[in-house]
Order: C-alpha cells, then structure tokens, then sequence
C-alpha cells in the first residue's frame, strides 16, 4: 500500500497487504511439467507475458511493493524483476 510503511492508525502501525504472485509459464516442455524442480528454467516469452498482465493489474488496483520474498529459482527472479519494473 502506498506509505503503509511507518503509517500510524489510532497509535498502532496500519496493516499492509500480502500479495502472494506465481511466476510466469517456464521455458519448459508442458510434457515434462512434472520434473520442473529439478532444473531451472527461466520464463518463456508467454510467461513474461503473463507477469507483465499481473504487474498491470496490480498497478492498477493501487499496489505497490515494499519488501520481496522469493526462490532462488531463474523464474520466480525473473518474475519479481519484471513485477517491480513494469
């Protein structure tokens, strides 16, 4: 939320809203989807897109980013880049 960070709200900090995001379609056989955890595949340029459709939803409903959490995983980086940049 824009300026939740340090808000106060009748002297307690105001609480902030936790948005859970699932990286995009990886650059990966749909046969193989299964075995996905044992490689690191990085986002298919369809999965980019779907990120970037999520990004503009969430800018437009108001959201904004203060703290990221993710995997180390090439997709999930790739997502949160592409989130906090679009």
């Amino acid at each position: 939320l824009p300026g939740a960070r340090g808000r106060v709200r009748d002297g307690k900090r105001a609480p902030g809203t936790l948005i859970l995001v699932r990286n995009g379609l990886p650059d990966w056989p749909i046969e193989d989807e299964q075995f996905i955890g044992w490689a690191d595949p990085d986002l298919s340029e369809e999965g980019q897109l779907q990120v970037r459709s999520a990004a503009r939803l969430l800018v437009e409903s108001g959201h904004t980013v203060d703290t990221v959490y993710t995997s180390h995983s090439k997709r999930a980086i790739r997502t949160v880049w592409i989130i906090l940049h679009e």
